[in-house]
């Protein structure tokens, strides 16, 4: 599963953007949950999906899908119409969590 933020449209109006996250991809449609629920006026969304690989660099990329909303009842799946790589944000370091508070306070009383 692959994280992803979206934004929901109407007829060319932005008027829903959330999270969610992929459980299906294929080449011509993606099934996923969304944190909320899609208004059933979306006609057209674009997914921007945290791509897992990065560039040899280390450049992180993010997979950004157009689509169409497809309900077959309570499921959704987004038809892939378009889609493109595009270079991302570098994501923040993690936090180094050996480090502690009395490290802090002995490193302050050697200055």
């Amino acid at each position: 599963m692959l994280a992803f933020t979206y934004t929901a449209y109407r007829e060319g109006t932005v008027i829903k953007r959330g999270t969610g996250e992929t459980t299906e991809m294929s080449s011509f449609a993606v099934r996923a949950r969304f944190a909320e629920p899609i208004p059933a006026e979306v006609t057209d969304l674009t997914l921007s999906v945290v791509w897992p690989a990065t560039l040899g660099d280390g450049t992180n990329l993010q997979f950004v899908i157009e689509g169409r909303p497809s309900w077959e009842g309570a499921r959704m799946e987004v038809r892939i119409w378009r889609y493109e790589f595009r270079t991302a944000p570098r994501r923040p370091a993690p936090v180094d969590k050996s480090a502690t508070t009395n490290d802090a306070f002995a490193l302050a009383q050697a200055s």
